[in-house]
């Protein structure tokens, strides 16, 4: 019997305890899956907020590869809604900008996670969290990324943080951001 989409991402989640800083072709091979598939598997768990990528860099010339690691999560993996509503209502959810396919009735269906929608301030929320936990100055395009959220939701985030005194915008052009108190 082949194996579901969640039945796959909870077999990378437990590889992932089990192996934490791994990189996606390490987790794979633990999970005895194929590296695109336990990269889809880990964007999941990512907007989940349950695995985390730590970027690799550079070693001199040379790329080396990001690793993955577990993440207090944010909302429980199985409430993570992959499909076209979000598990706790009949609302449509948004496509993020998560890196992998998104997967639809357990089918994949294109790029993007598809990650629940936030209530009203939860962006803002996130964003001041990530500007305190990366301090310096940083562009919202940067912010969206690694929240996995529209630039430009982030920009609009900002601005309104700017305008309540949480943020504050270093550099017009290109626009950069950084938190009031820092």
């Amino acid at each position: 019997m082949p194996r579901t989409t969640k039945d796959t991402t909870e077999v990378v989640a437990a590889a992932l305890r089990t192996q934490p800083e791994a990189t996606v072709i390490e987790l794979a091979e633990t999970a005895g899956v194929g590296r695109s598939t336990a990269a889809k598997c880990l964007a999941v768990l990512e907007a989940a907020g349950t695995a985390r990528r730590v970027p690799g860099g550079r070693d001199g010339g040379r790329r080396v590869a990001d690793q993955w690691v577990p993440a207090k999560p944010h909302r429980p993996a199985d409430q993570l809604s992959v499909s076209g509503s979000d598990s706790d209502s009949d609302r449509p959810v948004e496509t993020g900008t998560i890196a992998g396919d998104a997967i639809e009735d357990g089918t994949i269906v294109g790029k993007g996670v598809r990650a629940a929608r936030l209530a009203k301030g939860e962006l803002a929320a996130l964003v001041v969290d990530y500007l305190s936990a990366h301090p310096g100055e940083l562009g919202p395009t940067a912010v969206g990324k690694a929240l996995g959220r529209s630039p430009g939701a982030v920009a609009n985030a900002l601005q309104r943080l700017t305008a309540d005194g949480r943020a504050r915008l270093v550099s017009q052009a290109p626009r950069r951001y950084r938190l009031a108190d820092d």
